[in-house]
């Protein structure tokens, strides 16, 4: 799962959860991870059957969002070894071609370094 912003409990600063999978992952990076979504699958299931009109926005953005988490996995069970941040930095770079590039995103200690 997503960390939490320095400084912030994450309790506080993540939506209220709603257990619809496809709207809380589009809501928070908190119900993104493995322990929320263990199956990325499931999401495509779910968008299909119970979002099928879904916006034209909202649609780009969960394709987005799922890409970004289908790489993330990917990347990360090759780099399980090392800090998240290199696999994050690498899904950065490999998505939006600069790490801090990334919609919301802050930059790691490697990357400032």
């Amino acid at each position: 799962a997503a960390a939490p912003a320095a400084g912030g409990d994450a309790a506080a600063e993540a939506p209220a959860r709603t257990y619809d999978p496809v709207l809380d992952f589009l809501a928070s990076p908190l119900y993104r991870g493995r322990d929320v979504v263990p199956n990325l699958l499931l999401l495509v299931g779910w968008r299909a059957a119970a979002h099928p009109d879904m916006s034209e926005e909202d649609d780009e953005r969960y394709r987005m969002l799922l890409t970004e988490e289908l790489w993330r996995r990917a990347v990360g069970s090759l780099y399980k070894h090392r800090t998240p941040d290199v696999a994050n930095d690498l899904v950065r770079l490999l998505l939006y071609d600069r790490p801090e590039a990334a919609p919301g995103a802050e930059p790691s200690a490697a990357a400032a370094a």
